[in-house]
């Protein structure tokens, strides 16, 4: 049987599980919803920041949110939105800090920035939370596009909790937690979300940009308020009427009732 290599986490994850050799493995049988990942490569062991590592680790990060899917659900989602049995993914859809999902696709892109380079597809926390919009999508499509803050939060949070559940789903990745914080009240790698995409943003942007040592935390302690009278933006510290920034208030509650 093929294998490839996998980082089972994110790339800059502290005190995560390290890259594995793992079995090249294929979407659950069955009718359900999957995904069309280009471009393709066969199986075999690649450097990162090559389309082939790419393929792989898309694809055995998207494979991990669906079966973690299944364990919240009790069974595989069938359909994206639109009844679409195939979502299509772009590995590298072009030079950006970015990811995102737009109905038709994942799509995850590449930056360099002082010689250092960053791909979003090889998070597995960014592949899975850009799989979580597609999940919620699908079973409640009346949140996309919503011109109201907190239902965007709310969408940025379910990826980010999708995100949390997958890895926790890893018993070499939940084995590591534990080792690191028993009670969950400490920093760790799981509730650090996407620390290679925040790092690149961190040095490209400032520090103040992000979260530190990530691009979010799930461990926080922000608390509602209304969205409407935040400021539009602010430092990561603080709290804004920012979809992005207003999700911590979701995945922290989250993370609460994980904790």
């Amino acid at each position: 049987m093929a294998t490839v290599s996998y980082v089972p986490n994110d790339p800059l994850a502290s005190g995560g599980p390290p890259t594995r050799s793992t079995r090249a493995s294929n979407y659950p049988r069955g009718d359900i919803a999957k995904f069309d990942i280009q471009p393709t490569a066969v199986a075999g062991k690649f450097d990162p920041h090559t389309p082939e590592f790419q393929f792989w680790q898309a694809k055995l990060a998207l494979i991990a949110g669906l079966r973690a899917w299944r364990q919240i659900d009790g069974r595989f989602l069938r359909r994206w939105f639109g009844e679409q049995n195939q979502l299509a993914v772009l590995t590298d859809a072009g030079d950006d800090l970015n990811a995102f999902y737009n109905r038709d696709s994942l799509q995850f892109f590449s930056h360099t920035f002082d010689g250092v380079t960053v791909n979003s597809a090889e998070s597995v926390d960014v592949v899975t939370h850009e799989q979580g919009h597609a999940f919620l999508d699908a079973i409640r499509p009346d949140f996309f596009d919503v011109p109201f803050i907190e239902v965007g939060a709310l969408h940025e949070a379910f990826g980010d909790c999708m995100a949390i559940v997958t890895a926790l789903e890893d018993r070499a990745i939940r084995d590591a937690v534990l080792a690191s914080t028993p009670d969950l009240a400490a920093n760790h790698f799981v509730e650090s979300l996407a620390e290679a995409l925040g790092d690149a943003i961190a040095r490209e942007f400032g520090a103040s940009s992000v979260d530190v040592g990530a691009l979010r935390h799930a461990l926080n302690t922000f608390q509602w308020s209304d969205p409407t009278s935040l400021p539009p933006d602010a430092p990561a510290d603080q709290l804004s009427g920012e979809v992005h920034s207003f999700a911590r208030v979701f995945s922290g509650s989250f993370y609460d009732v994980i904790r």
